[in-house]
């Protein structure tokens, strides 16, 4: 939908930059040029109205593969509600240059707004226009009588008389009828008639005034289509006045003239649509009188500059629609390429977020994925990838992997084997939902790789103006050190991370891979650090990234030589110093992609207020229609008592057991309550610990066969429920030990 609104609105713009053309040259033009070149330019305004042209620039290519690493470094479990938007870098304008031409983006609501409300004025207007129509010539065949005295006429035009009309026209495109007034007409005002509706007729004219209302409905929110559509209707006339009267001597041309006046001036000037109507306002019967009187055929030289100037005027209107369309389709062109074959998708991919985003399903089935096997529901889309061989796990053999996304959230479900689990990866950006198709972020497709598919995948982007453009390739996220960088796509397979840890201070270390192989001991090109003292003024060139609670985290560079940059180097050593020189630069980005996982929240006394009897008792009765829900297998129920998340398509919220509550209690000093605020879920979903509350609950499984759950006595089971605020309901969240 966002593609055909661009084009569009591109289309409507060209159309309506060449009219305003039009009508500013119209004083010279209608003095120098011929009444059928003004009514045929008009024509070309709305031709240029419906060409969907796009000029596209050539450009080198900038090639994006999968990240190796990158796949490797997000097995840790993460929370599953949708973390704030990360703030892109500012990258650098060495490796980040866009195009300097590019037209502005449309949002996709705005786009599928604008667009519905488009589609359906444009349907009413149409069925209006047509509905009109039809009903006239329901009406105008119904009160008129064939007249078959006229002669040497077409044979497929029918002549009728009616009572309806005062003046002459015709109407219809495959069946033609001329209509004349019932009124008794002379010989010589018919002869006239004729000459000038056979001008129509030989002309196709009823067919441009079809075109021109398809155009009109087409783009009913462009004023210029309104001014268009009269001047072409006028110039109509005009030129079908000039054509029949270039071949009329002066007397004829009089008689002609007063059969206008005498004739249409005193017809009734209702507009007649998608007629040849004859009748016209005072205001044209005047021009067209003028004209006759006093227009001359124009010289060869004239009419040749005439065609050359109208063919000048398209062609560069044309053309500037068709190269602002292809700004407007996009700057760059993506191509996708599996086991070294191109693919062509129906959904075409695009960048967003400083990064590659492709359509998810479309893939999935491309990689032999069942289609029965993606679920959408509510956000969520979940997929199982068949395992071969199958995986054993806890002591059970599992035949697929299952996976979840959730649309605006960076957190996902991959490589799993249970429908209920909670998330366990994050993705470098959001999924989104466009026009209806989910697509998702490259690096999900590499972390996918682990499946069996996507193993021979890669992309490359080609700019149009042939600058650089800098991508982000993978979320790289060390769950033991607590931070997440970006890695470019440009350092894919050229780097290796070393990790080292020394009385509780972290240092990852990020070394060029070419020069680490080559040269054991050098290579680093960056590394991060988390201890509790800061930077060590004592090393240098560290910088203070953040600080969470009683850890500082700091990038450093290296101090000495750590690529060969030596004198008797050789042709290799020169290629690795070039590489990790070009890697260096993309530094910059990486520091301010820096974040941290987990956020350190100091709580004081007062957010550790308990909770009045009234909120205890309203918590208390959400656990209990929850277990009553799970006992009566009633899914709607169950779900009313859980956040969103459990509302996944596949979660499985019960198997064949049996729960029995023997108790529910609250403790306001629970230590979960602030766990999960500093260290769970809170941190994510930034629930204020005012509206965290934590029951325990001692229960009794029975009837456990196919469960997870053993039958016996569990005891002091913590149900975490979160509300929005005060006035909210609370809702479980997340459950357990």
């Amino acid at each position: 939908m966002k593609e055909i609104i661009k084009t569009l609105l591109f289309m409507s713009a060209a159309g309506s930059v060449f009219a305003l053309v039009v009508l500013c040259i119209k004083p010279l033009t209608k003095k120098l040029f011929s009444p059928r070149w003004q009514y045929y330019i008009w024509l070309a305004v709305f031709i240029v109205m419906v060409l969907p042209i796009r000029i596209s620039l050539p450009a080198e290519p900038v090639h994006i593969a999968p990240p190796e690493n990158a796949a490797m470094q997000t097995a840790q479990p993460v929370p599953s509600q949708t973390k704030q938007n990360r703030v892109l870098p500012n990258t650098p304008d060495k490796i980040a240059q866009r195009p300097a031409l590019e037209a502005p983006d449309i949002p996709v609501n705005l786009a599928r707004i604008f667009g519905f409300l488009w589609l359906a004025v444009a349907v009413l207007l149409g069925g209006y226009k047509l509905g009109k129509y039809i009903v006239f010539l329901h009406e105008i065949k119904k009160h008129s009588v064939t007249d078959c005295k006229i002669e040497n006429i077409p044979k497929r035009l029918t002549v009728r008389k009616t009572e309806l009309l005062d003046a002459p026209l015709i109407v219809g495109l495959t069946k033609p009828v001329l209509y004349l007034p019932q009124t008794k007409i002379k010989d010589e005002d018919l002869t006239y008639i004729l000459l000038h509706e056979l001008t129509h007729y030989r002309r196709r004219d009823l067919l441009f005034k079809w075109f021109a209302m398809l155009v009109s409905i087409i783009h009913w929110f462009n004023p210029f289509v309104y001014i268009v559509s009269k001047q072409m209707d006028d110039a109509c006339e005009v030129s079908c006045d000039f054509e029949v009267c270039k071949n009329l001597s002066e007397s004829q041309k009089k008689d002609y003239m007063i059969m206008l006046l005498d004739f249409v001036q005193m017809a009734v000037t209702q507009k007649r649509p998608l007629t040849t109507q004859m009748a016209s306002s005072k205001k044209t019967l005047e021009r067209r009188l003028i004209m006759i009187k006093t227009k001359k055929a124009t010289g060869k030289l004239i009419s040749a500059l005439s065609v050359v100037i109208a063919i000048a005027m398209f062609s560069a209107t044309v053309f500037a629609s068709g190269v602002l369309s292809g700004i407007a389709e996009d700057s760059y062109t993506i191509e996708i390429t599996n086991n070294g074959e191109k693919i062509v998708l129906a959904h075409l991919p695009f960048i967003e977020n400083n990064t590659v985003y492709l359509p998810l399903r479309e893939l999935l089935v491309m990689e032999q994925v069942k289609n029965e096997d993606i679920t959408y529901y509510n956000g969520y889309v979940e997929f199982s990838v068949p395992a071969v061989p199958s995986v054993e796990y806890r002591g059970e053999q599992y035949d697929s992997w299952i996976n979840r996304i959730l649309i605006d959230s960076p957190y996902a479900y991959i490589g799993g084997h249970s429908h209920g689990t909670t998330e366990n990866a994050e993705l470098l950006r959001s999924p989104i939902l466009k026009d209806g198709t989910t697509y998702a972020p490259f690096d999900l497709f590499d972390k996918l790789k682990n499946q069996g598919i996507f193993d021979q995948f890669a992309v490359s982007v080609r700019s149009k103006t042939g600058e650089a453009l800098s991508l982000s390739g993978a979320l790289y996220r060390n769950d033991d050190v607590n931070f997440t960088i970006e890695i470019p796509f440009c350092w894919d397979g050229k780097y290796v991370i070393e990790t080292v840890s020394d009385h509780g201070d972290d240092i990852v270390f990020f070394k060029h891979k070419a020069t680490d192989a080559k040269y054991e001991g050098i290579g680093t090109l960056f590394y991060i650090e988390r201890n509790k003292t800061g930077i060590d003024e004592n090393i240098g060139n560290q910088k203070l990234l953040s600080e969470e609670g009683a850890y500082k985290f700091i990038l450093g560079r290296p101090t000495d030589v750590q690529h060969p940059i030596w004198t008797d180097r050789d042709a290799e050593d020169i290629r690795i110093a070039a590489e990790y020189e070009e890697m260096a630069k993309d530094i910059v980005s990486i520091e301010e992609s820096f974040d941290t996982i987990v956020k350190f929240t100091p709580l004081t006394n007062t957010d550790r207020q308990p909770f009045t009897s009234e909120e205890i008792a309203s918590a208390r009765a959400v656990v209990e229609e929850y277990y009553r829900a799970k006992n009566a297998r009633d899914t709607e129920a169950a779900l009313n008592t859980l956040t969103a998340w459990y509302s996944a398509p596949n979660v499985v919220l019960w198997q064949d057991e049996t729960i029995e509550v023997t108790d529910i209690r609250y403790d306001p000093n629970d230590e979960l309550r602030e766990q999960y605020v500093t260290n769970g879920r809170g941190t994510v979903n930034h629930t204020a610990i005012e509206n965290v509350l934590v029951l325990r609950v001692d229960y009794t499984v029975k009837d456990a066969e196919k469960s997870v759950f053993n039958n016996g006595d569990y005891k002091n089971w913590g149900m975490i429920l979160i509300r929005e605020n005060q006035n909210s309901n609370w809702l479980i969240d997340d459950m357990g030990i």
